[in-house]
């Protein structure tokens, strides 16, 4: 981010295959039928104009902001031409290659199975933190977060858009920031992209920010001053809102994963949960400060980079934060929130609470 000229520069990153993965949409769920009252869930409604999301890309007006429309501003991702490969070649040094075809069998690509085990061309990531409209959780423009809800019926709530929709990811989450690094050449994603909403907030004020501050900004854009950040076509990566997070378990202090929403990753169960049962058991354990910064790190399961040691500070190792507690079943939330300072970022981490807890700053976002 350009934060002299307010301005996102790509550089050379404008013309790589990589910016031509996402494409901002409208993404019907299950309430959306055809002429005959067959379900249009998981069907593009319209593209939207990648730099005025008010418009369609046939220069129409959108529905990016209409609740009554059954669908989501999407951010669909075409995963057929994301694989990643990850090795660590020395102790805690790790080379991480990024391709748009699937070069030999080591490379992964977990973002294309659904959640039958079939595999897909797109995977879709909310433009936007959830808002919650009949108890549906939707993505929408001008809407204000939901939060001050049980972690138990945020997921029901995303879940309700129909099948294949649920709520964030640990398996995009993982995608996405090795992108941010690969792009910006740094574990610090808020000092390349932008801090986001990281103060002010507070049980009396939350001071969190309405979805479609950037419809104009293009794919990325960002701040330095408290304000809103977009990355991949999708606001408040970090920040404004705790975001729960569906395949990251802390079981009494052990990390347990889950890559996809089958067993395509060699788990043994079937679906998502909420105890960890049957999640790949990394071995893994956080120690260190709970709520302090994350000073190192460890591969898990060739794919995904999670915390160990909770030691560093806001301008060392990964400048994000990390809550947890090793004597709970403590469910994932990602990014941190409008209260948490320089804390936030793209690898910020709470697995600090059950699912059941509620809070001003618990939200979530949408995934198809």
């Amino acid at each position: 981010m350009d934060y002299d000229k307010n301005k996102f520069d790509y550089g050379s990153w404008k013309n790589t295959f990589i910016m031509d993965l996402v494409r901002p949409c409208m993404l019907y769920n299950q309430n959306a039928k055809d002429a005959e009252g067959n379900s249009l869930c998981g069907q593009v409604m319209e593209y939207l104009d990648p730099e005025d999301y008010s418009k369609t890309i046939d220069g129409n007006s959108s529905h990016i902001a209409d609740e009554s429309c059954n669908a989501n501003a999407m951010a669909q991702w075409d995963i057929s031409r994301l694989w990643f490969k990850i090795v660590e070649y020395l102790p805690k040094k790790y080379h991480c290659y990024v391709a748009n075809k699937k070069v030999d069998n080591n490379y992964k690509n977990f973002l294309q199975y659904d959640c039958d085990g079939n595999i897909k061309k797109y995977y879709y990531n909310a433009m936007f933190d959830a808002c919650i409209i009949n108890g549906v959780a939707r993505s929408l423009s001008g809407k204000a977060p939901a939060v001050n809800a049980t972690g138990d019926a945020q997921l029901a709530a995303a879940q309700a858009n129909g099948k294949g929709y649920d709520a964030s990811e640990e398996r995009f989450i993982v995608a996405r920031n090795i992108l941010l690094m690969l792009m910006s050449e740094t574990t610090d994603a808020q000092t390349a992209f932008g801090t986001g909403r990281q103060s002010g907030g507070s049980n009396q004020n939350y001071n969190q920010l309405t979805s479609g501050q950037l419809n104009d900004k293009g794919g990325f854009h960002g701040d330095s001053n408290n304000g809103c950040v977009k990355v991949f076509h999708s606001e408040n990566p970090w920040g404004n809102v705790w975001k729960i997070l569906q395949g990251f378990i802390l079981v009494n202090g052990v990390v347990c994963l889950k890559f996809t929403p089958n067993t395509n990753d060699g788990s043994t169960v079937t679906a998502y949960n909420k105890t960890g049962s049957g999640y790949i058991n990394t071995g893994i354990t956080i120690s260190g400060t709970s709520g302090g910064y994350i000073s190192s790190i460890a591969l898990a399961g060739d794919y995904a980079f999670v915390p160990t040691v909770v030691s560093g500070s806001s301008s060392t190792f990964i400048p994000d934060g990390c809550w947890f507690n090793n004597s709970i079943i403590g469910f994932a939330r990602f990014g941190g929130a409008s209260d948490n300072g320089l804390i936030c970022g793209s690898f910020a981490l709470n697995v600090n609470n059950a699912v059941s807890v509620s809070n001003w700053n618990f939200g979530l976002s949408l995934n198809y």
